[in-house]
């Protein structure tokens, strides 16, 4: 008895100095600045922790079956005094596709990934995207349009971006993140992907993006 007394003990101490520490570190961040002009200028570097890509196409007319990748990278040149002169590169690893089926799973995912009626990553290992302009709407919204290969194929896109702020944390002083969202659409025939359109898998595939990055 004494010994699982002293566990429980252990256990409740632990779980209190746990959610003093997290309170701690929460306590400890500012709330995110709004103002672009007030971030450092500079190049800032994808912070994957923080990052998700996701992505749907339209099943049979009905409901958009939603997908995501796992591995990617992204860089941002930032100009805050100017966003206009920004720029951003990015590059996906198609092999990281995850559609979490219930019963093929990865079976289902490596299908997507290998098929050559799909993203065919053995002959095409990269997705990448290169801005070629930056155009500001708002406070912090813009357009990031610029080429999207995919497929051995290379077409201009763009994407509807909101500035969703600037902050720092205490253990990493003096560096500055920053957090995007951003959206946007293309059609995948353009890209010479065009199984099961029109009626089984719509041609436009919609994606979203969510990242913080780390000034380097």
């Amino acid at each position: 008895m004494r010994q699982g007394s002293d566990m429980s003990v252990f256990r409740k101490t632990s779980i209190i100095l746990a959610s003093i520490a997290m309170f701690g570190v929460s306590a400890c961040v500012s709330p995110a600045k709004q103002s672009i002009a007030e971030v450092e200028a500079g190049n800032y570097t994808l912070d994957k922790s923080h990052a998700s890509l996701v992505f749907s196409v339209k099943h049979m007319g009905l409901a958009w079956y939603t997908m995501r990748f796992d591995e990617f990278d992204a860089t941002i040149n930032f100009d805050s005094e100017n966003p206009e002169n920004s720029s951003v590169s990015a590059v996906v690893n198609p092999k990281s596709i995850s559609a979490n089926h219930p019963d093929q799973g990865k079976e289902w995912d490596e299908e997507l990934a290998n098929d050559d009626r799909f993203l065919a990553a053995n002959t095409f290992p990269d997705i990448t995207f290169n801005s070629s302009s930056v155009s500001v709407t708002g406070d912090n919204t813009g357009y990031i349009t610029g080429d999207l290969s995919l497929l051995g194929v290379t077409k201009p896109i763009s994407l509807e971006v909101t500035f969703n702020g600037s902050n720092s944390v205490p253990w990493a002083p003096g560096k500055t993140i920053i957090g995007f969202s951003a959206k946007g659409s293309f059609n995948r025939s353009d890209f010479g992907m065009d199984v099961y359109i029109p009626n089984t898998v719509s041609d436009e595939v919609r994606f979203q993006i969510e990242a913080e990055f780390g000034e380097n």
